[in-house]
């Protein structure tokens, strides 16, 4: 989640782990869409929920913008590198997939 989303986020009550509950119910909702599909057969579980509390720190995205509602090709090139440099904390194999949540 973005710094933008984070602070958008600070609006209830001041507390991030108040916007959690959203976040899960929208990939519920994103999980009972695919769970149609039988081939590829797709299910949605959320391993973690990485927060950006200080503004800079996902620079993948802030390199990628283009202008406030676009973002460059090659944001899925610089989230690649920029997740694999984190595989000490986040093992690779650990996750799938990774979903970057902007406002």
């Amino acid at each position: 989640m973005d710094h933008k989303l984070d602070t958008n986020c600070r609006k209830l009550g001041n507390n991030i782990w108040a916007v959690i509950p959203y976040i899960v119910a929208f990939y519920n909702g994103v999980d009972m869409a695919y769970r149609e599909l039988q081939s590829p057969k797709i299910r949605l579980n959320i391993a973690a929920i990485v927060v950006e509390e200080e503004n800079g720190v996902f620079d993948y995205l802030r390199n990628s913008l283009k202008d406030p509602e676009k973002v460059r090709g090659n944001s899925i090139a610089l989230a690649g590198n920029f997740w694999y440099q984190q595989k000490d904390t986040f093992p690779l194999d650990s996750y799938d997939a990774v979903i970057s949540m902007t406002t």
